[in-house]
């Protein structure tokens, strides 16, 4: 059997196999995310976008030297946006408050009320 490590480390030039990191880790990731996040429905939110991130390294992911450290900490970063029943508009707009660095903190207010 392949081990998570073993995943990552012969990407190759590609992204990591989302699929094989699901059979290694899929149910492990959910139950983590369902304690954070207190909901199934937001844990399964909070494990797909640990997968996008995943996905969105693509061949970089090779130099994850502790792939399972790495799926994890990113897993309680998200179950921890959902965690308090924000849907998933909310997160977006919290992601798009963060980039927005430059904006007026007036509007800043006004956008998060």
């Amino acid at each position: 059997m392949t081990s998570l490590e073993d995943l990552f480390r012969l990407a190759g030039g590609s992204a990591v196999d989302l699929e094989a990191v699901l059979r290694l880790t899929g149910q492990e990731m959910f139950h983590y995310a369902r304690v954070l996040t207190g909901s199934p429905e937001r844990a399964e939110d909070a494990v797909q976008d640990t997968l996008v991130a995943l996905l969105e390294l693509g061949a970089s992911a090779q130099e994850i030297e502790l792939p399972r450290a790495w799926l994890f900490t990113v897993l309680r970063r998200k179950a921890q946006r959902y965690r308090f029943g924000r849907d998933a508009a909310m997160v977006s707009l919290e992601r798009h408050l963060g980039e927005a660095v430059d904006a007026d903190p007036a509007d800043r207010v006004v956008l998060q009320e």
